[in-house]
């Protein structure tokens, strides 16, 4: 088996990502009509907000599912 690109995975001394185990903070916002590109939809409004022991805080992510049932979260 040829190695398809050699050193790919010596780390040469770099240390890897930190890892550490944390809850989901999640908020529901409600439902919501959303306009895109593609159309009208109606849309559950989520927020994943900050949360403790982090190393550094991070600003609120938003994201929209289609209230059509069809969503993976």
């Amino acid at each position: 088996m040829r190695e398809v690109a050699p050193g790919l995975f010596q780390m040469r001394g770099a240390t890897g990502p930190m890892l550490f185990s944390i809850g989901l903070h999640v908020k529901y916002l409600g439902e919501e009509n959303v306009e895109v590109g593609a159309g009208r939809f109606d849309a559950f409004h989520y927020q994943f907000v900050s949360a403790p022991g982090l190393p550094q805080e991070h600003p609120p992510y938003d994201i929209w599912c289609t209230a059509d049932g069809e969503f993976l979260f």
